[in-house]
């Protein structure tokens, strides 16, 4: 998790300017890595976690209304909120994802709201 994070964030990975070779030279390069707080563990777990149940019921949601269904008011629960529980370090947390747009989201972690969370998925297709 440590290396992962330490990827995340360079600048190169943030402008998305990376390829094989640069990847080589990150895992050549010694970092000095920290270790997450628990809280930030937390919430890039659970915003991981609720953005892929999240697409996943609007990529239903969707596929529904293409083949013709009629969408009903209970059809959409699920689409905007999804409740994440977690254990980490011994430690039971509920965190709630809410969507506030196509590609971010606000997270609840107790009484604290923190957000927002920007989402960028890569492009895998050639």
């Amino acid at each position: 998790v440590e290396y992962l994070q330490s990827i995340l964030e360079t600048a190169d990975f943030k402008n998305n300017v990376i390829h094989t070779r640069w990847l080589e030279t990150q895992t050549q390069t010694k970092h000095v890595v920290t270790r997450p707080t628990d809280r930030n563990a937390v919430l890039l777990s659970a915003s991981y976690i609720a953005w892929h149940v999240l697409s996943d019921a609007r990529k239903g949601f969707l596929s529904q209304i293409e083949r013709g269904r009629l969408v009903d008011v209970a059809d959409t629960e699920g689409l905007q909120r999804h409740n994440v529980t977690l254990r980490y370090q011994s430690n039971k947390y509920n965190v709630i994802a809410f969507l506030t747009g196509p590609s971010t989201m606000n997270l609840r972690l107790g009484e604290y709201c923190y957000g927002p969370v920007v989402v960028r998925e890569l492009n895998t297709s050639k």
